[in-house]
């Protein structure tokens, strides 16, 4: 048997087939995302994809520009006077829903000197969601400076005043 499908295997090369172009979701995730934030594989599939269709590249800018009105404009007033010092770069200036933040070494500089702090989040973090290194910083500041004034809990949200002690 081995003898007669011989010339067959010599002859017979098995080209790979393509690899599965990104789904619907992958590729709504790059747009939506900072270019920043994108792995370089993610980053070279964006590219590819735009260069494939330029239509998606105009559409990316749009997002991208929707996203810094959004964070520059949608605000109520009394929120946009408010500065959030452990950010690094607004959402506007980053081009994404929520900024860049400060690195946990940081936090401390950034925020001890205030007199109040404002923290929005889920209602009940899980401690795995609280675990970044900035995270970390964040908390022990809080705690070693800081105690819990206020808590108002609004659709799964904790929006928490913390008062610096005397």
């Amino acid at each position: 048997m081995r003898e007669y499908v011989q010339p067959w295997r010599s002859k017979t090369t098995i080209a790979l087939p393509p690899p599965s172009p990104p789904t619907v979701r992958q590729a709504t995730g790059w747009f939506l995302r900072h270019p920043d934030s994108l792995d370089a594989d993610e980053h070279q599939h964006l590219q590819a994809l735009t260069a494939a269709f330029p239509a998606l590249a105009a559409l990316g800018e749009h997002v991208r520009a929707f996203a810094r009105r959004l964070v520059a404009e949608a605000y109520p007033r009394e929120v946009r006077l408010t500065r959030d010092a452990a950010l690094r770069l607004s959402g506007a200036a980053s081009g994404t829903l929520v900024g860049r933040e400060l690195p946990g070494e940081d936090v401390e500089a950034a925020i001890g000197w205030a007199e109040r702090v404002w923290v929005v989040s889920r209602s009940y973090p899980k401690e795995s969601d609280l675990a970044s290194p900035r995270d970390e910083a964040k908390r022990r500041l809080l705690k070693d400076h800081y105690r819990q004034a206020e808590v108002t809990r609004v659709l799964g949200y904790a929006v928490r005043l913390y008062l610096r002690r005397d």
